[in-house]
C-alpha cells in the first residue's frame, strides 16, 4: 500500500496494526489495509499530518471495535494502575523506531484542543498543559512544547461523539 507511513505495535494491548495517510480522513474509515471496503476501517494518520511524524501532535485514528480489536484497547487508560503497568508503546516507520512515552489518556469531544496541530511554542506549550490536566492519569515522563507527540484517538461511547485518545511523546 503506498499510504503506508508507519506500524503501531504493543503487545500488552494487541496492538499490531500498520498504519496508512489517505488524501482525507474518510476513506481509511471505510477501507481496509489492502483497500477492501470494510467497516472496519483501518489505522489512519489524519491527512493533515506529515507522514514522517515531524508535526508537534501527529494524530492516529482507529475503530473501537465490538471484539476488542484495533483501537478498543486504549480505553485501559482510563485510570493510573494500568498506566504504570504500561507506560510506553512502539512506532515504527520505514526509517526509524520509536518509542512513545505515555503522557495522558482521557475522554473528549471532537472539538478537544488535541485535535489541533500547533505551530508555535505558545500553541505548543498550551496543548501539553491541556492534555495533562486532562488526562485520567499522572504520567512520570517529562515533556516540554519541544517534543514531538503521537495522538491515538478512538470512539468511546459515554455519550454522543465522545472519543477517547491516548497521547504520547516521542522519545527516540
Amino acid at each position: 500500500n503506498g499510504d503506508f507511513v508507519g506500524w503501531i505495535y504493543y503487545a500488552p494491548l494487541e496492538l499490531s496494526y500498520p498504519i496508512v495517510r489517505g488524501i482525507d480522513n474518510d476513506y481509511y474509515t471505510h477501507y481496509t489495509f489492502e483497500n477492501v471496503r470494510n467497516s472496519s476501517g483501518a489505522i489512519f494518520m489524519d491527512f493533515l499530518n506529515k507522514p514522517d511524524f515531524s508535526h508537534f501532535n501527529t494524530i492516529i485514528y482507529g475503530h473501537n471495535m465490538k471484539n476488542g480489536t484495533m483501537f478498543a484497547s486504549l480505553v485501559k487508560y482510563q485510570d493510573q494502575e494500568y498506566y504504570e503497568k504500561h507506560p510506553v508503546m512502539y512506532l515504527y516507520t520505514p526509517g526509524q523506531r520509536m518509542k512513545l512515552e505515555i503522557l495522558a489518556g482521557y475522554t473528549t469531544d471532537i472539538e478537544d484542543s488535541v485535535y489541533t496541530i500547533p505551530t508555535t511554542k505558545e500553541g505548543r506549550d498550551e496543548l501539553v498543559k491541556h492534555v495533562l490536566q486532562k488526562s485520567n492519569f499522572t504520567s512520570k515522563a517529562l515533556v516540554t512544547g519541544e517534543d514531538k507527540l503521537v495522538t491515538l484517538s478512538t470512539c468511546t461511547y459515554e455519550y454522543e461523539d465522545a472519543r477517547f485518545v491516548v497521547i504520547g511523546k516521542i522519545a527516540e
